[in-house]
């Protein structure tokens, strides 16, 4: 590519390098104007593209998950959201519905298991997996209303 004696680079986008050639030509010396001097052609490289991190976290094991990056930020690249071996819990804890109202002397609830790992577990809420009942007629407590003969 033929350019004016100020020569131009033939890219502005990163990562790219390669030869910028000028000529004296555009305009060319004229009324006693001096000719072009020093090389014709120069080498260049321009900075390198943005490389951004790409990182993610592992799957959830025993309540823990830890993040890997698997390309660093480079060349003013985004960075990645945590530091490699960075590590956080995971999983779902147990869920645990409301009693339910009184009938036929007991009450309900139901306990959803933790998942991934997740803490608590059922067990560790006092409840078994899945429906829990528990009695509310007390049999040492007794009212006799009325006469007895």
């Amino acid at each position: 590519m033929a350019v004016g004696a100020r020569g131009a680079r033939q890219s502005a986008q990163c990562g790219y390098s390669g030869t910028q050639t000028r000529t004296c030509t555009n305009p060319s010396p004229a009324y006693g104007g001096a000719s072009c001097s020093g090389s014709a052609t120069q080498d260049y490289t321009n900075s390198p593209c943005p490389i951004n991190c790409v990182g993610s976290w592992g799957s959830c094991s025993n309540g823990s998950q830890t993040y890997s990056i698997t390309t660093p930020a480079q060349y003013g690249g985004s960075a990645c959201s945590s530091i490699n071996g960075a590590t956080q819990s995971c999983g779902t804890p147990a869920s645990v519905t409301s009693w339910s109202a009184c009938s036929g002397g007991s009450q309900s609830l139901t306990c959803t298991e933790a998942s991934g790992g997740g803490a608590p577990t059922c067990a560790g809420l006092g409840y078994n997996a899945g429906v829990n009942t528990r009695s509310l007629w007390n049999s040492s407590v007794m009212v006799w209303v009325g006469n007895l003969f």
